[in-house]
């Protein structure tokens, strides 16, 4: 599943990369004609959704762009970078923690695990 996600990750940065036209200029229009371009880059995003035995539900948004999540759970929207991880995606910030290795997902907020659907 990882590979899968990385793949299309992949894919749909380089085909959004390959749409963009490199600027060019005529030599004897330059002098006369100036021109500006913004380049807009697209973020590749990839949303999952995961449910405990609970039937508590963790919606998860990663941007491979930025190299961030985005966990919505119970109201609350929390952002999370990425971390290194041996196996598996790891993402946290101050207060939080997401770790998973598949479509199993551990989130926890210090110590105390608030979702787990291992």
């Amino acid at each position: 599943m990882k590979r899968t996600t990385l793949a299309i990750a992949t894919l749909t940065t380089l085909f959004f990369a390959s749409c963009i036209e490199p600027i060019t200029q005529d030599s004897k229009t330059a002098a006369d004609t100036a021109v500006h371009a913004t380049a807009t880059r697209v973020d590749s995003l990839i949303t999952a959704k995961a449910t405990d035995k609970k039937g508590k539900v963790l919606n998860l948004t990663f941007n491979n762009t930025k190299n961030t999540a985005t966990v919505v759970f119970e109201g609350a929207t929390i952002e999370l970078e990425s971390q290194m991880a041996g196996s598996g995606f790891a993402y946290a910030n101050k207060y939080y923690e997401l770790r998973g290795k598949g479509d199993k997902v551990t989130f926890k907020k210090g110590k105390t695990v608030l979702f787990n659907n291992w």
